[in-house]
């Protein structure tokens, strides 16, 4: 039967855009090494070798068997020599379908005759462009073929372990927490936590241009695969609560040392604040918290290193707004980090999403804004106000402290006349959510921000990640919401629940 064969140069062009999709990808290959080449992907090396499907032709003439041949390459003698996957992609034009084989039987074979052979079914390409789902053949002594729509391309490397397990044994055999060891891997090399670690430089004093260096140089750390050349260093760490131990080990090799000396140890001195923003937002507990200023530097570098850190409490008892509010109730400037974060997606784009952006206000403020005081010209002059490349604003420790002694709390009594009142309002929210029952909570179906406040950990919106507190029995609460909103959702529960509930906002 006729098909429809690719160049080869079109096909790494087509899995680059699908990977593209995907913030954790990166191609560490140049724009001439087409087959193979060479990415990162959630964290973790691989090889792609991406050919077109075509009939076997073997002497049975069973139209259903399909192949891809690999040749003879002096590439892959090197390949076989490290411990980067190799993944074999067989494309069909016709079903719009990969084809793929376990990673390591197919690296053991690379150039191991004139010409490999991997197999396939046509008739499994036509049942996954029907289903568009991933499907799985044993082919006996051909091995396993996995077979998935081309849109799904992200989803598989995302899990490949679950189709080939063996490709997750990358951690040291000594380790005692694999699983553990694997999550902070991939949360060392997440491109994604960048923006958050720059607010975090800013919480902490750093001067701006301080924070574009130490970023940048995290960027570089990932992008250009220092991390994932020498992964077996963290990888060996049980935890991101270890990381620290290793950081000497890393600036030892010579690739990374050279890189540190040119920069002034500018690259050791951001990923030692970078651990330690990880251990923090991850809630890690250890022994000795790593000191983000813990390097020799000259002179003018120490202006430029953390020397105090704002106590957390302080941080998020902030009234951001009321620092920016006028005489007549309108807010003058969004300087909450929090609201941001948020806002950044949708405003911090070539074209803006003013209809996303006024309802991530909405959802945000509540009625503490309304509309006969802020009208959408005046949010849309504040969206047009803020700095993406430094939007962060740095009040004084002086200005901080006055600003969260006049605070709102909630303050709720229990039937029984218990006082359940938190200086931090996330934590009586979350206290008063658990007395109440999670479980019955979530049967509420009460919706904050388009969905459910209360989830179970793979419905959490990656948007509101940090602000998804866990609260028990597997289920996570959403908790970015203002003080007045917070106490207006306690008062449904105890209404819907009928606990009796006293909320009083003070």
């Amino acid at each position: 039967m006729p098909i429809n064969k690719i160049d080869r140069k079109e096909l790494k062009e087509k899995i680059v855009k699908i990977l593209s999709e995907s913030g954790s990808f990166i191609m560490l290959s140049s724009d001439k090494e087409i087959n193979p080449c060479r990415i990162s992907f959630d964290g973790m090396e691989f090889y792609i070798y991406i050919k077109n499907l075509s009939p076997a032709q073997l002497s049975n003439d069973n139209p259903d068997v399909w192949r891809i041949q690999l040749p003879i390459k002096d590439d892959f003698n090197q390949i076989k020599e490290t411990d980067i996957p190799f993944i074999a992609l067989g494309y069909d034009d016709e079903n719009k379908v990969f084809t793929t084989w376990n990673p390591y039987w197919v690296k053991q074979r690379l150039n191991a005759a004139k010409s490999v052979s991997l197999y396939s079914r046509f008739s499994l390409h036509k049942i996954t462009k029907e289903t568009q789902q991933l499907q799985k053949l044993n082919l006996n002594n051909d091995g396993e073929v996995v077979a998935f729509p081309c849109s799904k391309l992200n989803y598989y490397l995302a899990n490949i372990k679950s189709y080939f397990p063996k490709i997750t044994e990358y951690v040291a055999v000594g380790s005692r927490k694999r699983t553990e060891a694997n999550a902070a891997y991939r949360c060392l090399c997440d491109g994604k936590n960048i923006s958050n670690y720059a607010t975090y430089l800013a919480w902490n004093g750093l001067q701006e241009r301080t924070i574009k260096n130490y970023c940048r140089a995290i960027k570089k750390l990932i992008n250009d695969g220092y991390f994932s050349h020498n992964r077996k260093i963290f990888l060996a760490c049980d935890s991101l609560a270890e990381y620290p131990n290793v950081v000497k080990t890393f600036f030892d090799i010579s690739e990374v040392a050279e890189l540190n000396d040119i920069s002034h140890n500018t690259y050791s001195a951001s990923l030692k604040a970078y651990i330690n923003f990880l251990i923090k937002t991850n809630n890690i507990n250890v022994e000795e918290e790593v000191a983000p200023n813990d390097v020799s530097q000259n002179e003018d570098d120490l202006n430029n290193i953390i020397e105090t850190e704002l106590n957390p409490e302080t941080k998020e008892n902030v009234d951001w707004e009321s620092l920016f509010i006028d005489s007549t109730g309108k807010l003058t400037r969004i300087a909450n980090p929090q609201l941001l974060d948020l806002l950044r997606p949708v405003l911090d784009t070539e074209y803006r999403k003013l209809p996303a952006a006024y309802n991530i206000i909405t959802e945000f403020y509540g009625d503490r804004f309304p509309n006969t005081v802020m009208q959408l010209k005046d949010w849309n002059n504040l969206f047009n106000q803020i700095n993406w490349k430094s939007p962060y604003y740095m009040p004084t420790e002086q200005l901080l402290e006055r600003n969260t002694s006049n605070r709102q709390k909630i303050k709720v009594v229990l039937p029984n006349g218990t006082v359940i009142c938190h200086n931090i309002v996330s934590e009586t929210f979350l206290e008063v959510v658990k007395y109440a029952g999670v479980e019955k909570v979530r049967n509420l179906k009460i919706k904050v921000a388009g969905d459910n406040m209360i989830v179970s950990k793979e419905y959490i919106n990656p948007k509101y990640e940090k602000t998804t507190k866990y609260v028990g029995h597997n289920l996570y609460c959403f908790t970015n919401i203002n003080t007045a909103k917070k106490a207006e959702i306690l008062k449904q529960i105890s209404k819907q629940l009928n606990l009796d509930l006293i909320v009083e906002v003070e």
